[in-house]
């Protein structure tokens, strides 16, 4: 499972100009900003960006998500280099024998979100908008 994002004209639209694209999928590094996604998120009626669905982000949503993931960015520093991230649970009981855990990088993390920060720049900076293209 993994969700696409991407710059797009007003419509919706791919604009493949070469730019930066981001893929998340379900593991440790979707699971720890997921939560500054929700915080960024000013329509409660959908997730901001989810892995099965999809959506748009644009005008004062992608500022939000930029600070967003500018804090996000101040917590992976603090971050040992290497740490796991609860991501779900097997089976329908939740338990803390069922829980899945997925390991993080700070090095990479870093990157993932610097890439992500990029993408929301170059939509903020052309009046464009991000899509998210869930499985």
């Amino acid at each position: 499972m993994g969700a696409d994002i991407f710059i797009a004209d007003e419509h919706g639209a791919r604009i493949d100009d070469g730019g930066p694209t981001v893929t998340l999928d379900d593991d440790g590094y979707y699971w720890f900003l997921y939560p500054y996604f929700e915080t960024a998120n000013l329509n409660r009626r959908f997730e901001l960006v989810d892995l099965y669905g999809n959506s748009e982000i644009d005008g004062y949503q992608l500022e939000r998500l930029r600070d967003e993931l500018l804090e996000a960015r101040l917590d992976v520093e603090k971050r040992a280099d290497t740490w796991e991230v609860l991501v779900g649970w097997t089976g329908t009981t939740k338990s803390r024998t069922s829980e899945r855990w997925s390991p993080v990088d700070r090095t990479a993390f870093l990157d993932r979100i610097d890439h992500l920060l990029r993408l929301v720049d170059a939509a903020r900076v052309g009046g464009r908008k991000l899509v998210v293209v869930g499985d």
